[in-house]
Parts: C-alpha cells; structure tokens; sequence
C-alpha cells in the first residue's frame, strides 16, 4: 500500500495536466499514488494520459468537482491524501517538508503550505474577480488543494458535498473542524501554484460567492449536523419585562441558517405577560429567578448553555439573517480566533427621544464601539480564563455595562478580542427604558469606574501558574527554537525564566528579542548551579525545565496539567521524548548509540516533568556533587521516600537534540558511572530506613548564614548521652555562607531551599524527619548533654504526653558587642525552639508553621496547641543555652515580633480563651 495518493479531480483540462503530472512526479518522493478522476473531459484529456502510464486513471459521467473527488477518496489507498487540481503545479520539496512536519508532530492530522495565484493571461488582471482571488491567499491560509492529510480526517468528517458547486472546500473545513481536527498546521512557504486562466470555476460560476457560501451551511447545519446531540451554538437571551419586544428577537434567531442551535431565555423576575408569550416558542429552555440584574442572569444562562459556541441578544434587540454563518465561517477561516464581534446599529422606537442627550451618546457610540459584546460570537473556554458577568455591578447600582468589564477582563487574560466583521449583523433598539438610558448612573461614570478598577487589576502583579527554567551554556544556535516552543503553548499564565552559565556566544542579545523571558547570568558553574538558580528566581506553583538547545511540541503543559489536577498524590509528572540528530554524522557515535537506547526504554529525564514546586522544598534542590546526573539524583531521591509522587504519560511531547556538544555526549562514560553511584547511594539509604533501628527522635536546624555558630551547636547535639538512634536535618535557608558545607562535613542531612523564612524552614524540615519525636534547634544556640535523655524520660513515665517542654538559660557570646547582662538572669521556660521534645503526630493535629509569620509562628503555634487542649508536661531543668549576639533575628526584628505577638494576643482575647501557660503537668 503507498504511503500517499495524490488526488486530481480533472474536467476538460488537458491543456493544463501534463504541466501538474510533471510537477508531481518531480517531487522527490517516490512511494505514492496517483489517481485522476476524469469528470466527463469532452478535450483530448485521455489521450494526453497515455503519456503517464503511472497514473491510475477513472472516468464518470459530468457530475460535478465535488462527486470527482469522493471517487478519488473511494480509490485512495494511501495512509496520506494529497490534492492537486489538474490546472495547478506544486513545486518541488513540498512531499518532503509535509511529511517531516507530520513525523515531528504527532498529534497534527493535516498539515498546510503556502500558496501564491498567477495569471495565464495577464489580460484578466483588470478582471474584479481575478483581483478578488490574487488577494485571497493572504486571508485564505488553510487552502485544502496545499493539504497533506492522514485519512483518518476524512474518515471522521465524511467527503465532499456533492450539492455544491463551489466552495465545497470550505465546508468540508468546517465539518473536519467540528469532528474534532484541528485546522491549525501551516507552513508558511509556498508549495503550491494556483493557475488563474479565465476559466476557473471560481470565477465562471454563475453561483455568487457569497450565496454559495450561505448555501454551504445552512446544507452543513441542516444536514449534516442535525443529528448531533450537542448544539454547536447556545443562543442566551436575559430578558426583564420584554414581552413587547421579545418575539421579534426569537424570530430573528429561528430566522438564521442555522438549525443546531439551542435558545436559552432567562425571565429576570418579569411582572410582564413574557412566560405567555414565549409558549409560542416550544423551541426555548425557558429559566426563571428572582430579579437580580442581566450579569445573574446571563451567568445563570452560561451554566445552562450546551454549546461549543456561545452568543448573546438583548430581549429588545434583533438579529440580522446571516449573522451565525458569516461569524462561523469567519471562525474556521481563522483558527487562533475564539471570538469575533459584528458591526451594530441603533435604532429608534420612539422618534421623540432623539433629542435626548443620552440617546445622542448612544447613537454616536456605534461608531466608536467597535465591540459591543451582544454581537459576539464567543468560543465558551474563553469564560473560563476571563470568568463570567460580574454580578456585583448590580449591587454597585451601576446597573449596565457589564458587558465592557468582562471584555476588559477577557483582554487582561491575554484574549484576543480584535476580531470583528464590519458588516452590520445587529439592530439595537433605543426605546426609553434601557437600562442604559434610564439608569440611576450615567454610563460615562460607570465606564470609567469599570475601566479603572480593571485596569489596577491589570496592574497587579499576579504569580504564574507554570515557571519555565531555561539553563543555557553557548547554545545561542538553539535556544530561540526552545524559547519559540514555550511561547506556543496554549497558556498564557506562565513565566521564562533563563540562566546563563558564563556563555561566551550571542545568547544574550538573541534574548532581547524576548521581553517576556527573565534573564539571569552567573560565571560559569555547571547545570546544577543554573538549575538551583532558576529555582530561586522562580514564582510559579508549578516549575518545568526545557535544556536550551530541545524543544517541547505543542500541549505539553495542557496534558501534563490536567494529570496534576487529576491525580493529587502526585508530584512529578513526565511525558516520552524522542532524540533526535542535528548532524547524521554523529550517529555511530557511542555516546549517541546510548542514548537512543536510552530513549527506546522510556528514561525519565528532568526536562520532560511538570513538577509541584512543594518538591523542592521536600526534598532539597540539584546536588552540586553531580558535573552531569543531577536530575537523576533528584528523582531517586523523590522515588525513594514516596513511590507514588512520580507518574509517567506514554506520549512524545519533547523533542531531545543529540549535537555533539551535549554534556551527557561529552561526559558519557563518566555519566553513566555517576547514574550508577546516584543509584547505589539512593538504594543504600532506601536499605537503611529499611532494615536500621527505627530513629526515635529528629533534631530539625532551620539555618541561614550561620557558619559561624552551627558547628558548635552540631557539636552539642553530637555530644548527647542518648542512646537511641537521632537523625539530625539541617534546612539551609538560601544561605550565601558556608553553612550547608559545613552541616553536610558533619554528616547531617541537609535540605536546601530558597530564602523563604524560619518558619518554612522548619516545616521543610519536619516533612522529611523521619523520627517519632522532633526536636528543633536554632543553629545559634547550643543544648545540655542530657537534654534529650531528660525530656525523652518524661513519655516513658506517661504515655498520655504529647509534647514536654522544659527551661533554657541565656548566655553572651564572647563576640558579642552589645552585652547586656540583665538578658542573662535566672532560667526561664522557653518556646518549641530548643526547649521543647514533640511527638511527630502532634503535628497532623494542630498543623504545621504558620508561613506568613516572621517572628510570632512559634508562639501562634503554641497557642493553638493550648486551644487544643491536649496534655502535654514541663520540668524545671536547663536543657538548652540560647546564645544572645548582635545578629540575633528576635533583637534584629524586635519591632516586627512585638507586632506579631500583639496580633496574636488580640486574636486569643477574641476569641475569649483564658490562661497564660501551658496545660499539663510539672515535675
């Protein structure tokens, strides 16, 4: 079976054939088919064939292009249909570049080129026509004749509308698109010529354009759609005492050619005779509520719409015939598009009124107003980026132009509001109880207070919803492609984000082409430090990587979004990818062998995941101690501690180019010996919370530049005469000191994170402890030897215990400068820092730390532990030496502490609780 069959349709073109068989057979690609159907040829069309004995020949009786070209598909055998009019000619390389467009994007179905007309004779080029069709190739894109299909399309569509004469193209657009394939594919270079010789049916036909193309859907819609349990458009009318009006507005509807449509009416608490009137209608979903303003009431009418399409008319208002065709075609014609406005008119019902000033403004205001929202057809996802009608404009009293607010918003969203068809489809009727006329506030005031409350919103900044990281080292050749990729996902609500290591080539001014990316540059340091900067500029809830000289295809945040919303549990959440060779040569290469291979088992690489960016701060940031292999590290160590956090979708979203320069090519014996040592480390450690004695208590240090006191505080948790296993962690809090260094010198467990705060830190750490009790620590201050043994005690004397709590004493460090030696004075109980032994499940219970407190979280913590009223113990030894030096965060932040611990009181007296201490007991 070949792998193409070109189709040509062909009725007495003999003069023409010969010329586009030739440019067919030049293409270089030999596996396809060629298959004229001739409609009734009257020429000497068959002799001229015999000079092609490739081509698989049929006739039939004149029966039209559209019956010519049904036959052609029922003799197709190919997996890809092509189209060729037998006056037409492609030029060559165009099977080629089609193809390899359909090889690299799985999900495209049909794929486009550009084309361009000539004249055969430059005397018709005064002609009206033929100038109408040299300009149409700019507005026309998606022309079927340049099309490379998969048959599949067809299949699912069904084949041409043998009733039409012309523009059977056209609809057969429109029903693939409603079948679900997406029109979007082009190549933007021309591959296709369009003969214009004066005998072109386009411009013979004695079928005007514009009634064929009328005759195409009401044909479409009516036959082909009917049956069809879902209206392709919900019509939504909010009416409020519009009975004398209203039948007029259901007519102009019932009025279009257009047959799958629903009508939805909702009655805004009418006093009026409207419920009778509309009997007349069985075709109406009639909705009532209680009076409370058009945005109620067309929210409530979007809830109930069922179409892929929605529209609005006001109640007193009219349609014009054709408006749903032409804003249809209008929508397949342009497929970025998702909503298009038509022009509008006003008119009077009472010429009395024309002397109103405000009538005045509204008659002059079709002329400014070139999108007025009832004239729009709108695609219904769009509500779902800008929101619906703001109900609040009612209670405002400003009772009108809620329309304006959510165009504004839908703008504000990144929605492309430009589209508009300046022939006039709408008729508004001016008749003295508009709301807009009659309203407690002039429009002027409530446009403005519209305008200006979105525009602070717009001005807001909002946090992204996806980070995108970049790390890039010399790859100005590629990185435009990746950043071009990330640009065309379908999400607006995401940021860039690229780290340059040290690049010595043009990266830099390549990106200034972008002025969305955020750049960031650092002397050279490796991918690890690039990584672990991206992290720290990032904002987004969600974070993702692209290498800088790879691509994503089309989706790939869409589909990896959807998972994440679907499936809680999980974290990280990887696409396939497929390598792919920038230069052939390199494919004998070991290092290439290896990581096809590689690719054919399904490896999880980091640049293919969508990742929850709570993962980060669970299980720390890259490892520097990997040149290359630091994502494999990362998700061992994920994988490790929580088998359901990673999940895998079987599709190709990302495309890896092999070049010769990639790291993992440069390094790769070196790569594969440090894969194995990260996986031997993980197995390691998986084996020992495996089968070790379980650890009874975790010693957790949230540390921020504190090199220069946390090895003796490590020391003094290292010198205790606790028998039982300690695990101690400590959450490096962006520290530009030697603070991890050191922790991870003393063989702690380090977490880093980003600069986030004391209390992030802590919950950081109190994630990954793995001990039944928890002990935290500041790294400034130090604990006795037998503090753990001390308080530990104090359970295996009462079960019931959930948390002890005992004193500390305060001493000066000798470089402190500002002694003050009234803050040393007799031992005092101390909070959860360094003075208190916790059980872990304590936690599940009253929560974790409060992260928007700066210096209250601890004493807000304990204070709902109190509420709580769960027994907990004190004793009267010393069990931590808390360190005063002029750096302290409670002397530093006094201010701030005072204002958090008196918030907090407030809120305790607020709420009417009594006491002072802590519920338990002394010993």
């Amino acid at each position: 079976m070949p792998r193409i069959s070109t189709l040509i349709p062909v009725h007495n073109n003999a003069a023409y054939i010969g010329e586009a068989l030739d440019s067919l057979l030049a293409q270089n690609y030999t596996d396809l088919e060629i298959i004229i159907v001739d409609d009734g040829s009257t020429d000497h069309l068959r002799e001229m064939l015999r000079a092609y004995p490739q081509v698989s020949y049929f006739h039939q009786e004149h029966r039209g292009i559209s019956t010519a070209r049904n036959l052609c598909l029922e003799k197709a055998g190919g997996e890809y249909l092509a189209f060729l009019d037998a006056d037409d000619r492609w030029l060559p390389g165009k099977l080629n570049a089609q193809l390899d467009y359909l090889d690299a994007h799985p999900d495209c179905e049909i794929i486009f080129t550009g084309y361009s007309n000539f004249l055969q004779d430059n005397s018709l080029e005064k002609l009206p026509r033929v100038q109408f069709e040299l300009g149409i190739e700019k507005t026309n894109p998606f022309y079927l004749p340049t099309a490379l299909a998969k048959r599949a399309v067809f299949e699912k569509s069904g084949g041409f509308n043998e009733q039409l004469q012309i523009g059977e193209d056209i609809e057969i657009l429109l029903k693939m698109k409603l079948a679900g394939t997406k029109i979007k594919h082009r190549l933007d270079q021309v591959y296709y010529q369009r003969r214009l010789h004066g005998k072109n049916i386009t411009l013979t036909h004695q079928v005007s354009p514009r009634f064929s193309h009328k005759h195409i859907f009401m044909d479409n819609i009516r036959k082909n759609l009917q049956q069809k349990l879902q209206p392709l458009v919900s019509v939504m009318i909010p009416a409020y005492n519009c009975a004398a009006y209203i039948t007029k507005a259901l007519d102009s509807i019932l009025a279009q050619d257009h047959a799958n449509l629903e009508i939805i009416v909702v009655d805004d608490g009418s006093t009026d005779n409207l419920q009778e009137v509309l009997q007349a209608y069985p075709q109406v979903s009639y909705l009532h509520q209680q009076n409370s303003g058009p945005s109620s009431a067309r929210n409530l009418a979007i809830s109930k719409a069922k179409g892929e399409y929605l529209a609005f008319l006001d109640a007193d208002d009219y349609w014009l015939p054709g408006k749903l065709a032409a804003q249809l075609r209008y929508l397949t014609e342009h497929p970025g598009c998702q909503i298009v406005f038509t022009a509008y008119k006003n008119f009077l019902e009472d010429e009395s009124l024309r002397d109103s000033p405000q009538v005045q403004y509204e008659i002059g205001l079709e002329q400014t107003n070139k999108f007025y929202l009832p004239t729009a057809l709108i695609h219904r996802d769009l509500f779902a980026v800008s929101g619906t009608f703001n109900e609040q404009l009612t209670h405002e009293k400003i009772n009108m132009a809620e329309d304006t607010d959510l165009l504004l918003r839908m703008q504000f969203s990144g929605i492309d509001i430009k589209h508009r068809l300046d022939e006039i489809f709408y008729q508004r009727r001016l008749h003295g109880n508009n709301s807009v006329l009659s309203g407690p506030t002039p429009a002027e005031f409530a446009l403005k207070n519209i305008f200006a409350r979105n525009m602070r919103e717009k001005l807001r900044p909002k946090p992204p919803l996806v980070s995108v990281m970049i790390p890039t080292y010399n790859c100005a050749a590629y990185i435009k492609q990746a950043v071009d990729s990330v640009l065309a996902q379908n999400h607006p609500n995401l940021e860039i984000i690229v780290v340059d290591d040290g690049s010595t080539d043009n990266t830099r001014e390549i990106l200034q082409a972008y002025p969305a990316v955020k750049y960031f540059f650092q002397e050279h340091q490796g991918i690890p430090a690039s990584r672990n900067l991206c992290l720290e500029k990032a904002s987004g809830e969600y974070l993702a990587f692209v290498d800088a000289d790879d691509y994503w295809l089309p989706g790939k945040l869409d589909v990896q979004l959807k998972h994440l919303a679907e499936h809680p549990e999980c974290k990280m959440i990887f696409v396939k990818y497929q390598n792919f060779l920038s230069d052939e040569k390199l494919r004998q290469h070991e290092g290439i062998q290896h990581e096809f291979v590689a690719e054919a088992k399904n490896y999880t690489l980091m640049s293919t995941s969508l990742i929850r960016k709570s993962v980060f701060a669970d299980y720390g940031n890259f490892s520097r101690d990997f040149p290359v292999g630091e994502d494999a590290d990362l998700i061992c160590r994920i994988s490790t501690h929580d088998k359901q956090a990673i999940n895998y979708l079987d599709q190709v979203y990302y495309m890896r180019r092999l070049h010769g320069e990639n790291s993992v090519l440069l390094h790769n014996a070196r790569s594969r010996e440090l894969h194995k040592k990260i996986l031997l480390r993980n197995f390691r450690a998986s084996v020992k919370n495996t089968y070790q004695q379980p650890i009874a208590i975790s010693v957790v240090i949230p540390a921020k530049n504190a090199a220069k006191y946390l090895q003796e505080t490590l020391d003094s948790v290292r010198a205790q005469d606790f028998k039982e296993p300690v695990q101690v962690i400590v959450v490096d809090d962006g520290s530009t000191d030697d603070t991890a260094a050191i922790a991870e010198k003393s063989g702690c467990k380090v977490l880093r994170i980003p600069a986030s705060g004391a209390p992030k830190a802590r919950n950081t750490g109190l994630r990954q402890a793995d001990g039944e009790f928890i002990f935290l620590l500041d790294a400034d201050d130090l604990i006795t030897s037998d503090a753990l043994s001390l308080l530990k005690r104090e359970f295996e004397k009462d079960q019931q215990l959930r948390a002890v709590f005992a004193r500390r004493q305060n001493f000066i460090s000798p470089d402190c400068a500002s002694r003050d030696d009234t803050e040393t004075g007799e031992p005092q109980f101390g909070g959860i820092a360094g003075c208190a032994l916790i059980r872990k499940e304590l936690f599940d219970l009253v929560g974790y730390f409060d992260e928007a407190q700066q210096a209250g979280d601890a004493i807000a913590w304990q204070l709902k532990l109190q509420n709580l009223g769960v027994k907990t113990g004190r004793i009267l030894d010393v069990v931590a030496k808390r360190r005063l030096h002029d750096n302290n965060f409670s002397r530093v932040h006094r201010q701030q502490e005072y204002q958090d611990y008196a918030s907090l009181l407030r809120k305790q007296l607020l709420a009417g609780k009594k006491g002072n201490g802590f519920s338990g007991t002394t010993r």
